[in-house]
């Protein structure tokens, strides 16, 4: 998953996946908005 770019901007990995926990499906439209070959 490309959620580098996310942790480098200072955010910690659990504040990214109780965002993930919270909003499942703006990260997948946001991931697939990052990588349009998947």
């Amino acid at each position: 998953m490309m959620l580098r770019s996310q942790m480098s901007t200072g955010m910690s990995s659990e504040t990214l996946q109780q965002m993930i926990a919270k909003n499942p499906d703006d990260i997948i439209r946001l991931l697939q908005e990052s990588n349009p070959n998947n």
